[in-house]
């Protein structure tokens, strides 16, 4: 039979690994790239996003009343139904993103080792695509799945409240301007782990560096080798 565990020592547990987190991968607490040019970039990205949703939403209408897996999805990444947010004296989460099915697997290891090393905190495991999701309930049944928000601002700041993540880890590399900029502001560190980054969309990247920079507002990279981390290194100034 196994020990109740009194309530002192799940809070003194609960703390220690927040401060582990906080050890383990600092937040970017301001914003770097503060400034009102920057406010009216991300403001007309966000109506870039209401526009393309406004053309293309007789489809989606159409396709959500016909395909309940596809209205499921839209709802999911407009952060609906996720449910009120965690109390304050919760377990501290970490949300491990994989975009689809290959970065879902590639994260097994890691979540077995955080689940091993760190007990207290809650992984909660985070993707875009359908098959994604239906790999990420099956590879891990005993967590919390959830899709990867659409990169709109009041989005993005719903899904943080209702998931409240501690910290954010990204299997291989996604990055969206708005999700990261609202991490910075709330204080979530962001790491990358696994990253890779092709020639060819490091160099879309860097073309772009200077409207809205993305890769100074992560924490850490853990990259797969020298050249990567190059890459990343430059986008990061």
């Amino acid at each position: 039979m196994t020990a109740p565990v009194r309530d002192d020592d799940a809070t003194d547990a609960v703390h220690a690994a927040a401060r582990s987190v906080d050890a383990l991968l600092p937040p970017i607490t301001h914003d770097p790239f503060a400034g009102g040019a920057r406010a009216l970039l991300h403001g007309f990205y966000d109506f870039l996003w209401v526009v393309a949703a406004l053309v293309a939403s007789p489809w989606w209408l159409l396709r959500c009343a016909r395909d309940p897996a596809f209205r499921e999805m839209v709802g999911a990444r407009l952060a609906l139904g996720l449910g009120p947010a965690p109390a304050a004296n919760s377990r501290p989460r970490v949300i491990v993103h994989g975009v689809s099915v290959g970065e879902v697997m590639g994260a097994r290891a890691l979540v077995a080792r955080l689940e091993e090393e760190h007990p207290a905190l809650e992984v909660v495991i985070s993707t875009t695509t359908t098959t994604g999701t239906a790999v990420a309930r099956r590879l891990f049944p005993k967590h919390r799945v959830v899709r990867f928000p659409f990169d709109i601002a009041f989005v993005v700041r719903r899904f943080f409240a209702r998931v409240a993540p501690s910290c954010i880890v990204l299997v291989e590399l996604e990055v969206w301007p708005n999700f990261l900029r609202a991490a910075n502001r709330a204080g979530i560190p962001v790491a990358v782990v696994n990253g890779r980054i092709t020639p060819k969309s490091y160099t879309s990247y860097f073309r772009f560096r200077h409207l809205l920079p993305q890769f100074g507002r992560i924490s850490l990279f853990c990259v797969q080798d020298e050249e990567y981390a190059r890459r990343f290194a430059e986008l990061s100034r």
